[in-house]
């Protein structure tokens, strides 16, 4: 089991330096956590607690019929979403495929925006601890950690036609980035435990994968030797 620990722009005192260090040296990571947290944030703010039911637990009629009328993908509309997705952008033009795996991610499965955004909301669950909890609060389930497609697909805007654009490229899906095909919106959307180690930094995670072995020779071929030999005989 490992446990992944990210800081945020405001690092606590018992963050090590060197921890800082390392985090400094990817921008385009900093900003991926940054725009997660604001569209998080946002959604949870849209969840009014006037009504008196408790979250996880119970619905009220009140709560309810909020949720039927609030306009869908509107916390992406959000000035301080916005702004952390335009640092995000930025961040990506200029970001080193050497040394920032989500940069190396989006240029070779050839992931367009929308792609890119949902990427980042998997990755969502090992950013922080309290984003495990904004996905529980948002499925009205605290005992859930991990997202859906379904909601998602609600934060990036509107559903149906998220799904539709995700299915016209498929990119994710054609690279096996997720762990299972999420087929209906509310099975959890987990991404390759391998590739989730590689992009937060673990640079021989993608080799320790079974599948990416079984295509990898990691010792020389048996018969070099003999090859070798045999050059020096001849020679």
């Amino acid at each position: 089991i490992a446990h992944v620990r990210f800081e945020t722009d405001r690092p606590t005192d018992a963050t090590s330096p060197r921890r800082r260090a390392q985090f400094a040296q990817r921008p385009l990571l900093r900003a991926a956590i940054g725009w997660v947290h604001s569209v998080l944030r946002d959604a949870v703010e849209c969840n009014s607690e006037e009504n008196g039911d408790v979250h996880g637990l119970s619905l009220s009629r009140e709560t309810l019929l909020q949720l039927l009328d609030a306009i869908p993908g509107n916390s992406i509309a959000d000035s301080a979403t916005h702004d952390a997705l335009k640092h995000l952008n930025q961040e990506l033009a200029v970001g080193d495929a050497n040394a920032e795996p989500l940069a190396a991610a989006v240029r070779v499965f050839e992931l367009g925006s929308l792609e890119f955004k949902l990427l980042l909301l998997t990755l969502a669950p090992e950013f922080d601890v309290r984003y495990q909890r904004c996905i529980g609060f948002l499925l009205d389930d605290m005992s859930r950690r991990v997202g859906t497609l379904g909601l998602f697909c609600g934060l990036l805007g509107d559903a149906p036609q998220v799904r539709t654009e995700l299915a016209q490229s498929g990119a994710l899906s054609r690279w096996l980035a997720f762990e299972s095909r999420a087929i209906f919106a509310d099975e959890p959307l987990r991404l390759d435990p391998f590739l989730t180690q590689w992009l937060l930094g673990e640079s021989d995670a993608l080799a320790d994968d079974s599948r990416v072995r079984r295509a990898m020779r990691l010792l020389p071929w048996p018969g070099a030797t003999v090859l070798d030999g045999n050059e020096k005989h001849a020679s």
